[in-house]
């Protein structure tokens, strides 16, 4: 099996993330949405992203705001302890 990175991952055509629970998937599509506001310029509303359950719905849209706000903070700092951040 071939181990997905959300850092190095071209960003072009489509991503199916497919994992048992517990392996990271809600932190790689987090970065994965990142990756596409800050490279590609695209707006939140030009992203989808679909669960299966309404549940893992809040958690990703939770996990997002939470990550854009934190790269907020990190870039008013200059720094950032999350690598995908830096």
């Amino acid at each position: 099996m071939k181990l997905f990175d959300p850092i190095n991952s071209p960003l072009e055509g489509t991503n199916l993330i497919e994992a048992s629970a517990g392996t990271g998937k809600t932190h790689t599509i987090t970065g994965l949405f990142l990756r596409l506001i800050l490279e590609k310029h695209f707006s939140v509303n030009q992203i989808l992203v679909v669960t299966f359950t309404k549940a893992a719905t809040e958690e990703l849209k939770e996990r997002n705001r939470n990550k854009l706000s934190e790269t907020k903070s990190d870039f008013l700092k200059g720094s950032s302890k999350d690598v995908l951040i830096d």
